[in-house]
Order: structure tokens, then C-alpha cells, then sequence
């Protein structure tokens, strides 16, 4: 009777051990998860912004190329919407307002830090 009850807390300590050990591990996960979702969110909003620009920049060069334009003319919004995913330019997601530069510069969003590299 004696062995039977010692080894019962031995599976009972094991199956505790084993509880808390993965219970562990899922919080070091929940807090990784978190930390990490945090940090991205927090750069989302400039890195789609600055993907946008690329994204009116290249529209800007492929128009210029195909219509023959120089470096310093500059495209409307009607001139590369075309050459654009949608058909329309794409929008700052924290509100700056894009500016189309020349053939030979880049395009501009108002807000500080959402500049190409």
C-alpha cells in the first residue's frame, strides 16, 4: 500500500511538473507574441507608407518611359494612376498627403520619416 501511495505523488508531481513546465513555455510565448506584435505595429504604419512611395515612384519612372518624358517633367495623379495596382495612388494610412515629384526626384508624403531611402 505504501509503494502504491508514493508512486501516485510521484505521477501526481510529474503530471504538475509537466503542467507547470508547459504552462511556462506558453507564457514565455504569449510575451514573445505581444513583444514582438508591439514592435511591429508600431513601424507598420511608416513602412507601408514608404512602399506606397516606391510603389508611385516606380508607377512615375514606367510613364516617363513609355511616353518619353525627361527627368524634370512631372506626372499628374490621371498620368500614372494607370501604372498603379489599384488604378488610383495609394494613401499615407496615418494621413500624410503624397506629393508626385519630378521624373528625376522622388515622390514626398508630408509626414516626418515617411521618406525613400
Amino acid at each position: 500500500m505504501i509503494e502504491n501511495e508514493i508512486g501516485g505523488s510521484r505521477k501526481a508531481r510529474a503530471v504538475v511538473f509537466f503542467a507547470l513546465l508547459l504552462s511556462t513555455g506558453g507564457l514565455i510565448a504569449a510575451l514573445h507574441f505581444a513583444n514582438s506584435y508591439g514592435r511591429h505595429c508600431r513601424y507598420l504604419p511608416s513602412t507601408t507608407c514608404i512602399n506606397n512611395l516606391r510603389e508611385i515612384d516606380g508607377a512615375t519612372q514606367q510613364w516617363a518611359l513609355e511616353k518619353r518624358k525627361g527627368t524634370n517633367d512631372v506626372p499628374s495623379a490621371a498620368d500614372i494612376s494607370p501604372y498603379i495596382f489599384h488604378q488610383e495612388i495609394p494613401k499615407c494610412p496615418v494621413g500624410g498627403v503624397h506629393t508626385l515629384g519630378p521624373v528625376g526626384g522622388s515622390p514626398r508624403c508630408s509626414i516626418s520619416g515617411h521618406v525613400l531611402p
